[in-house]
Protein backbone atom coordinates (compact mmCIF):
# COMPACT_ATOMS: atom_id res chain seq x y z
CA UNK A 1 0.00 0.00 0.00
CA UNK A 2 1.34 3.62 -0.83
CA UNK A 3 1.86 5.67 1.65
CA UNK A 4 2.57 8.91 -0.10
CA UNK A 5 1.01 12.31 1.01
CA UNK A 6 -2.08 13.78 -1.26
CA UNK A 7 -3.13 17.43 -1.71
CA UNK A 8 -5.73 19.51 0.05
CA UNK A 9 -9.56 19.10 -1.15
CA UNK A 10 -10.98 22.27 -2.35
CA UNK A 11 -12.16 23.43 1.31
CA UNK A 12 -8.27 23.71 1.95
CA UNK A 13 -8.11 21.11 4.56
CA UNK A 14 -5.23 18.25 4.50
CA UNK A 15 -7.11 14.69 3.97
CA UNK A 16 -7.16 12.48 6.69
CA UNK A 17 -3.27 10.34 7.48
CA UNK A 18 -4.11 6.41 5.65
CA UNK A 19 -4.21 3.20 8.04
CA UNK A 20 -0.19 2.68 7.11
CA UNK A 21 1.00 6.03 7.28
CA UNK A 22 -1.19 5.63 10.99
CA UNK A 23 0.59 2.33 11.84
CA UNK A 24 4.14 3.88 10.51
CA UNK A 25 3.48 7.11 12.96
CA UNK A 26 2.30 4.64 16.25
CA UNK A 27 5.68 2.61 15.60
CA UNK A 28 7.78 5.72 15.57
CA UNK A 29 6.73 7.15 18.39
CA UNK A 30 6.59 3.65 20.39
CA UNK A 31 10.57 3.39 18.99
CA UNK A 32 11.68 6.17 19.94
CA UNK A 33 9.64 6.18 23.71
CA UNK A 34 11.45 2.76 23.99
CA UNK A 35 15.05 4.37 23.30
CA UNK A 36 14.02 6.88 25.66
CA UNK A 37 13.67 4.58 28.66
CA UNK A 38 16.48 2.74 27.73
CA UNK A 39 18.43 5.97 27.49
CA UNK A 40 17.12 6.58 31.34
CA UNK A 41 18.26 3.69 32.73
CA UNK A 42 21.70 4.03 31.47
CA UNK A 43 22.32 7.11 32.54
CA UNK A 44 20.90 6.22 36.11
CA UNK A 45 23.20 3.05 36.42
CA UNK A 46 23.15 0.77 39.20
CA UNK A 47 22.04 3.14 41.94
CA UNK A 48 20.64 1.77 44.77
CA UNK A 49 17.35 2.95 45.73
CA UNK A 50 17.42 4.70 49.19
CA UNK A 51 15.04 4.57 51.85
CA UNK A 52 14.43 7.06 54.88
CA UNK A 53 11.88 6.24 57.89
CA UNK A 54 11.53 9.10 60.37
CA UNK A 55 10.29 9.20 64.35
CA UNK A 56 9.75 12.96 66.28
CA UNK A 57 11.32 12.30 69.68
CA UNK A 58 10.32 14.98 72.84
CA UNK A 59 12.23 16.44 75.65
CA UNK A 60 10.39 16.79 78.90
CA UNK A 61 10.91 17.55 82.56
CA UNK A 62 11.54 14.66 84.21
CA UNK A 63 9.61 12.93 86.82
CA UNK A 64 12.08 13.89 89.82
CA UNK A 65 11.51 17.45 88.68
CA UNK A 66 10.87 19.52 91.77
CA UNK A 67 7.43 21.33 91.07
CA UNK A 68 9.26 24.56 91.84
CA UNK A 69 11.77 23.53 89.17
CA UNK A 70 9.56 22.69 86.34
CA UNK A 71 8.88 26.02 85.10
CA UNK A 72 12.70 26.53 84.95
CA UNK A 73 13.17 23.48 83.24
CA UNK A 74 10.64 24.44 80.51
CA UNK A 75 12.14 27.53 79.65
CA UNK A 76 15.67 25.42 79.33
CA UNK A 77 14.03 23.60 76.60
CA UNK A 78 12.48 26.44 74.92
CA UNK A 79 15.62 27.96 74.51
CA UNK A 80 16.91 24.80 72.67
CA UNK A 81 19.83 24.14 75.46
CA UNK A 82 18.08 20.66 76.09
CA UNK A 83 16.97 19.68 73.19
CA UNK A 84 20.30 21.03 71.00
CA UNK A 85 22.07 18.68 73.66
CA UNK A 86 20.01 15.54 73.23
CA UNK A 87 19.81 16.08 69.07
CA UNK A 88 24.04 16.12 69.26
CA UNK A 89 23.42 12.82 71.64
CA UNK A 90 21.22 11.13 69.10
CA UNK A 91 23.09 11.93 66.10
CA UNK A 92 26.40 10.39 67.70
CA UNK A 93 28.17 7.78 65.55
CA UNK A 94 28.16 4.90 68.32
CA UNK A 95 25.19 4.15 68.16
CA UNK A 96 24.89 3.55 64.41
CA UNK A 97 26.72 -0.08 64.73
CA UNK A 98 24.07 -1.24 67.03
CA UNK A 99 21.32 -0.13 65.03
CA UNK A 100 22.66 -1.26 61.69
CA UNK A 101 23.05 -4.74 63.02
CA UNK A 102 19.75 -4.67 64.61
CA UNK A 103 18.28 -3.94 60.96
CA UNK A 104 20.51 -6.36 59.42
CA UNK A 105 22.25 -3.95 56.93
CA UNK A 106 25.86 -2.72 56.73
CA UNK A 107 26.67 -0.13 59.11
CA UNK A 108 28.45 2.03 56.09
CA UNK A 109 24.73 1.58 54.23
CA UNK A 110 22.84 3.21 57.40
CA UNK A 111 22.71 7.18 58.03
CA UNK A 112 21.02 8.76 60.87
CA UNK A 113 19.98 12.67 61.61
CA UNK A 114 18.43 14.23 64.57
CA UNK A 115 17.46 17.89 64.00
CA UNK A 116 15.67 19.74 66.89
CA UNK A 117 12.77 21.82 66.30
CA UNK A 118 12.62 25.90 66.78
CA UNK A 119 10.49 26.76 69.61
CA UNK A 120 9.49 23.42 70.87
CA UNK A 121 11.23 20.90 72.54
CA UNK A 122 10.62 18.24 69.54
CA UNK A 123 13.88 16.47 67.93
CA UNK A 124 13.44 14.85 64.12
CA UNK A 125 15.24 11.40 63.39
CA UNK A 126 15.60 9.88 60.30
CA UNK A 127 17.52 6.60 59.38
CA UNK A 128 18.39 5.99 55.67
CA UNK A 129 19.30 2.88 54.09
CA UNK A 130 18.61 0.44 51.59
CA UNK A 131 15.34 -1.04 52.62
CA UNK A 132 12.54 0.63 54.09
CA UNK A 133 12.16 -1.79 57.05
CA UNK A 134 15.45 -1.71 57.68
CA UNK A 135 15.25 1.68 58.29
CA UNK A 136 12.84 1.78 60.81
CA UNK A 137 14.06 -1.12 62.96
CA UNK A 138 17.23 0.52 62.93
CA UNK A 139 15.74 3.86 63.76
CA UNK A 140 13.48 2.48 66.61
CA UNK A 141 16.75 0.51 68.02
CA UNK A 142 18.55 3.91 68.09
CA UNK A 143 16.42 5.58 69.84
CA UNK A 144 15.97 3.14 72.48
CA UNK A 145 19.95 2.85 72.68
CA UNK A 146 20.57 6.52 73.15
CA UNK A 147 17.74 7.37 75.68
CA UNK A 148 19.43 6.83 78.87
CA UNK A 149 22.32 8.53 77.44
CA UNK A 150 20.53 11.70 76.30
CA UNK A 151 18.41 12.23 79.53
CA UNK A 152 21.51 11.87 81.53
CA UNK A 153 23.29 14.40 79.36
CA UNK A 154 20.33 16.73 78.50
CA UNK A 155 19.55 17.61 82.31
CA UNK A 156 16.42 16.68 83.99
CA UNK A 157 14.78 15.85 81.10
CA UNK A 158 12.90 12.45 79.73
CA UNK A 159 13.25 11.08 76.16
CA UNK A 160 9.37 10.60 75.48
CA UNK A 161 8.91 9.12 71.46
CA UNK A 162 6.23 11.07 70.07
CA UNK A 163 6.01 9.25 66.40
CA UNK A 164 7.29 5.63 66.47
CA UNK A 165 9.44 5.07 62.56
CA UNK A 166 7.27 1.89 62.37
CA UNK A 167 5.29 2.34 59.05
CA UNK A 168 7.47 5.39 57.80
CA UNK A 169 9.71 4.03 55.26
CA UNK A 170 10.12 5.48 51.83
CA UNK A 171 12.08 6.19 49.39
CA UNK A 172 13.77 9.15 48.34
CA UNK A 173 14.33 11.60 46.10
CA UNK A 174 12.48 10.68 42.96
CA UNK A 175 12.09 6.39 42.27
CA UNK A 176 13.51 4.78 39.25
CA UNK A 177 10.11 4.02 38.09
CA UNK A 178 9.11 7.45 38.31
CA UNK A 179 12.57 8.44 36.00
CA UNK A 180 11.45 5.57 33.80
CA UNK A 181 8.13 6.62 32.87
CA UNK A 182 8.73 10.28 32.75
CA UNK A 183 11.51 9.52 29.95
CA UNK A 184 8.83 6.85 28.20
CA UNK A 185 6.22 9.95 28.39
CA UNK A 186 8.63 12.64 26.84
CA UNK A 187 9.91 9.73 24.14
CA UNK A 188 6.30 10.10 22.96
CA UNK A 189 5.84 13.18 23.10
CA UNK A 190 8.77 13.89 21.14
CA UNK A 191 7.59 11.25 18.30
CA UNK A 192 4.65 13.16 18.26
CA UNK A 193 6.08 16.50 17.64
CA UNK A 194 8.24 15.07 14.92
CA UNK A 195 5.22 13.77 13.56
CA UNK A 196 3.20 17.43 13.35
CA UNK A 197 6.29 19.01 12.23
CA UNK A 198 6.18 16.29 9.13
CA UNK A 199 2.72 17.04 8.58
CA UNK A 200 3.10 20.76 8.48
CA UNK A 201 5.84 20.64 5.76
CA UNK A 202 3.61 18.24 3.44
CA UNK A 203 1.27 20.97 4.07
CA UNK A 204 3.28 23.47 2.89
CA UNK A 205 4.17 21.61 -0.01
CA UNK A 206 1.01 20.76 -0.91
CA UNK A 207 -0.08 24.61 -0.83
CA UNK A 208 2.64 25.70 -3.02
CA UNK A 209 2.20 23.20 -5.51
CA UNK A 210 -0.39 24.09 -8.78
CA UNK A 211 -3.15 21.70 -7.55
CA UNK A 212 -3.09 23.47 -3.94
CA UNK A 213 -2.75 27.34 -5.60
CA UNK A 214 -6.27 25.79 -8.47
CA UNK A 215 -8.56 24.89 -5.58
CA UNK A 216 -8.90 21.72 -7.39
CA UNK A 217 -7.61 18.52 -8.57
CA UNK A 218 -5.18 19.20 -11.66
CA UNK A 219 -6.88 18.17 -15.05
CA UNK A 220 -7.21 14.52 -16.04
CA UNK A 221 -4.64 13.23 -18.88
CA UNK A 222 -6.16 12.09 -21.96
CA UNK A 223 -5.80 8.33 -22.29
CA UNK A 224 -3.42 8.03 -25.60
CA UNK A 225 -6.01 5.64 -27.25
CA UNK A 226 -8.55 8.49 -27.13
CA UNK A 227 -6.19 11.03 -29.17
CA UNK A 228 -7.55 11.28 -32.56
CA UNK A 229 -5.15 12.33 -35.09
CA UNK A 230 -6.15 15.00 -37.51
CA UNK A 231 -4.86 14.24 -41.10
CA UNK A 232 -5.71 13.14 -44.66
CA UNK A 233 -6.83 9.19 -45.09
CA UNK A 234 -4.54 6.42 -45.11
CA UNK A 235 -4.44 4.21 -47.94
CA UNK A 236 -6.70 1.88 -46.29
CA UNK A 237 -9.33 4.08 -45.35
CA UNK A 238 -12.63 3.49 -47.22
CA UNK A 239 -13.38 5.11 -50.66
CA UNK A 240 -15.90 6.92 -52.18
CA UNK A 241 -18.22 5.59 -54.48
CA UNK A 242 -18.80 8.34 -55.78
CA UNK A 243 -14.92 9.09 -56.65
CA UNK A 244 -15.07 6.02 -59.04
CA UNK A 245 -18.35 6.34 -60.32
CA UNK A 246 -18.16 10.23 -61.17
CA UNK A 247 -19.27 11.40 -64.25
CA UNK A 248 -17.31 13.47 -66.68
CA UNK A 249 -14.45 10.78 -67.18
CA UNK A 250 -13.01 10.00 -70.75
CA UNK A 251 -13.56 7.05 -72.50
CA UNK A 252 -10.17 4.29 -72.18
CA UNK A 253 -8.64 4.44 -75.51
CA UNK A 254 -9.36 1.36 -77.84
CA UNK A 255 -12.95 0.94 -76.69
CA UNK A 256 -15.37 -1.31 -78.76
CA UNK A 257 -17.01 2.37 -79.14
CA UNK A 258 -13.97 4.11 -81.13
CA UNK A 259 -13.40 7.78 -81.96
CA UNK A 260 -16.89 7.94 -83.18
CA UNK A 261 -19.07 6.75 -80.20
CA UNK A 262 -19.08 9.40 -77.74
CA UNK A 263 -22.57 11.47 -77.26
CA UNK A 264 -23.94 13.09 -80.33
CA UNK A 265 -21.86 11.26 -82.92
CA UNK A 266 -22.92 9.71 -85.68
CA UNK A 267 -21.76 5.89 -85.82
CA UNK A 268 -19.28 4.93 -87.74
CA UNK A 269 -18.71 2.28 -90.52
CA UNK A 270 -18.16 -1.08 -89.22
CA UNK A 271 -20.24 -0.34 -86.30
CA UNK A 272 -22.44 -3.14 -84.57
CA UNK A 273 -26.41 -2.67 -85.32
CA UNK A 274 -29.29 -4.59 -83.80
CA UNK A 275 -31.55 -6.76 -85.44
CA UNK A 276 -33.58 -3.91 -86.91
CA UNK A 277 -31.00 -2.06 -88.27
CA UNK A 278 -30.58 0.51 -85.62
CA UNK A 279 -27.08 1.46 -84.46
CA UNK A 280 -25.51 -0.17 -81.21
CA UNK A 281 -24.36 2.29 -78.87
CA UNK A 282 -21.55 0.71 -76.44
CA UNK A 283 -22.10 1.50 -72.84
CA UNK A 284 -19.14 4.06 -71.74
CA UNK A 285 -16.05 2.42 -69.65
CA UNK A 286 -14.80 5.02 -67.14
CA UNK A 287 -11.98 5.35 -65.61
CA UNK A 288 -11.47 4.77 -62.08
CA UNK A 289 -9.79 8.08 -60.06
CA UNK A 290 -6.07 6.82 -58.83
CA UNK A 291 -6.08 6.66 -54.91
CA UNK A 292 -4.23 9.32 -52.93
CA UNK A 293 -0.69 8.93 -52.08
CA UNK A 294 -0.54 8.35 -48.29
CA UNK A 295 1.16 11.47 -46.37
CA UNK A 296 4.62 11.91 -45.17
CA UNK A 297 5.04 12.99 -41.67
CA UNK A 298 4.73 17.05 -41.47
CA UNK A 299 3.92 17.64 -45.38
CA UNK A 300 0.37 17.81 -46.85
CA UNK A 301 -0.64 15.23 -49.76
CA UNK A 302 -0.41 16.97 -53.36
CA UNK A 303 -3.77 16.71 -54.72
CA UNK A 304 -3.66 14.07 -57.14
CA UNK A 305 -6.89 15.34 -59.17
CA UNK A 306 -10.37 16.69 -59.08
CA UNK A 307 -11.79 18.54 -56.37
CA UNK A 308 -11.28 17.89 -52.51
CA UNK A 309 -14.74 16.55 -50.64
CA UNK A 310 -15.32 17.32 -46.79
CA UNK A 311 -14.28 14.15 -45.50
CA UNK A 312 -10.87 14.00 -46.79
CA UNK A 313 -11.49 12.38 -50.33
CA UNK A 314 -11.37 13.51 -53.95
CA UNK A 315 -13.69 13.38 -56.82
CA UNK A 316 -12.66 13.22 -60.53
CA UNK A 317 -13.20 17.12 -62.06
CA UNK A 318 -15.82 17.00 -64.93
CA UNK A 319 -14.21 19.57 -66.64
CA UNK A 320 -11.20 16.66 -67.13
Amino acid sequence: MEDTAVAPTAAGRMPRLRPSRRLTTVAAALVVAAIAVVGTQLALGPVVQEYRATAQVVLVPAATTAPEDVPSAWESLYDLRGSKVAAAVLAAPRWVGPAAQAAGVPATALAVTATPVAGTSQINLTATTTDPRAAETALTALVQAATPLTEQLSGPFSLVLAEPATGTGAPTGIPRVTWLAIAGVGGLLLAAAGVALLNRRDRRRAERSPAGHGGGAAPAAVPEEDVVSAGPPQDDAPRDAAADDAPGDAPETGSPSGAGDAPGDAPGPGSPTAADGAPVTAAPTFRPSPRPRAAEPGRTPEPVGGRPLGDGTRVADPAR
